[in-house]
């Protein structure tokens, strides 16, 4: 049996003391929850996936000011038939991310039912969301959502909207920053202070990812 060391213990020690917030990706199926993860955690794009089944978590420590923030970071899958297993996955979230591709029609319709069904089935305060669409490095040569009706979307949900690239690593970092200075400044996290400097997010260390298929 491995001995967990003095310098092992520390460090659960100081991850258990340390604030973490619980960040959900939403969205149809295609449209690169899994990709902008792996790019923001990772600093990695790969061209092919398959897609998620059930969820993936995937963890990042960011410094906030002063103060140490564990990301858990939780991919869900975007099919209709695992709405059930995706909503004991939001559960207790700090923060959402709302994601469509700005190439696809469908998933950008489909946006209203995502955030319905974060809204009706939401006990307790209700999460921070923001709105992202993904592939912006396919707007110059296929057809898009038009800019007007993102931004009618957006006020119409009262939300933030970033145009990202997991691609092209375009936006990534400044979305997620958005999505939790959202979440420092709400109800969600109204116990807790916000840090010192919290302008100044910086990545301070890179974990892994976990896979799961959820039978709730």
């Amino acid at each position: 049996m491995n001995k967990v060391t003095s310098q092992e213990k520390q460090t659960k020690k100081k991850r258990k003391e340390n604030l973490t917030l619980k960040i959900v990706l939403m969205g149809n199926k295609y449209v690169g929850k899994t990709s902008i993860l792996n790019r923001y955690v990772h600093g990695e794009f790969y061209s092919h996936y398959n897609f998620t089944s059930g969820g993936d978590i995937y963890y990042k420590t960011i410094q906030i000011g002063t103060k140490v923030v564990n990301l858990k970071l939780i991919d869900t899958a975007g099919q209709v038939d695992q709405k059930s297993i995706i909503r004991s996955l939001y559960r207790n979230a700090h923060g959402i991310m709302i994601v469509f591709d700005v190439t696809n029609e469908r998933s950008f319709a489909d946006v209203d039912n995502w955030i319905y069904q974060i809204k009706t089935t939401t006990c307790g305060i209700m999460p921070e969301m923001i709105l992202v669409g993904n592939k912006s490095d396919l707007l110059s040569n296929r057809r898009h959502i038009k800019e007007i009706s993102v931004d009618k979307k957006a006020a119409q949900h009262d939300l933030k909207f970033s145009l990202l690239s997991a691609r092209m690593n375009t936006n990534i970092t400044e979305a997620f920053e958005t999505l939790i200075r959202e979440i420092f400044e709400s109800k969600v996290l109204a116990k807790i202070a916000t840090p010192n400097g919290a302008d100044n997010i910086d990545l301070t260390e890179q974990q892994t990812t976990q896979s799961f298929v959820c039978g709730c």
